[in-house]
């Protein structure tokens, strides 16, 4: 009888460590699983956390380039008016039959312009000016004096602003552009 209670204990104990240690083998289970789901969740809340500043960043972006786009459209409508405020004047004082001669020694056909425009001129922006070669779409000449080739020179840096502030908003449009293709496959 003692050696049946004997085998009965070790038959019992042989089970009971078989169960701990199909427990144990689940607790390790369950507790990589559960790291598993934590890391999950950590990279679900840095993508979120990184779409959310994407979305901010674009609309920034997009501010920027409203704002860009708004600027230009105002100095495209100063330089149509400018344009043609100085035909009228150019066309006004050619055909007058009481046409004074310059006061300067050099017309601006003469290189006057490109005088007042140095290498080192800036323009309010922070750009370096340069002097446009030949074939540039403003004529010197229909202008008949001096004052009006300071007009053609401002009208020459507000045309090369415009460029400027056209190339810059193209660049914007293309980040926001990559922003958003970069979000969205962040979000898939």
């Amino acid at each position: 009888m003692l050696k049946a209670q004997v085998t009965t204990l070790l038959e019992t104990s042989k089970q009971n460590e078989e169960l701990i240690s199909a427990m144990l083998k689940q607790q390790s289970q369950t507790q990589m699983v559960l790291k598993q789901f934590s890391q999950q969740q950590s990279e679900h809340k840095l993508n979120l956390t990184e779409s959310v500043e994407s979305s901010a960043l674009i609309q920034k972006l997009k501010q920027v380039v409203a704002e860009k786009d708004v600027k230009i459209k105002e100095l495209q409508k100063r330089l149509q008016q400018f344009s043609r405020l100085r035909k009228e004047e150019s066309v006004d004082r050619c055909s007058s039959s009481t046409l004074t001669s310059c006061s300067s020694d050099m017309s601006p056909e003469d290189g006057d312009v490109n005088k007042r425009i140095t290498s080192d001129s800036v323009s309010k922006y922070g750009h370096r000016l340069v002097v446009p070669g030949m074939g540039h779409n403003i004529e010197y000449k229909s202008l008949c004096c001096p004052h009006c080739s300071a007009d053609v020179s401002l009208l020459m840096t507000q045309s090369d602003e415009y460029k400027i502030l056209s190339v810059e908003k193209d660049r914007l449009l293309e980040m926001v552009q990559d922003l958003q293709m970069k979000e969205m496959e962040m979000n898939q």
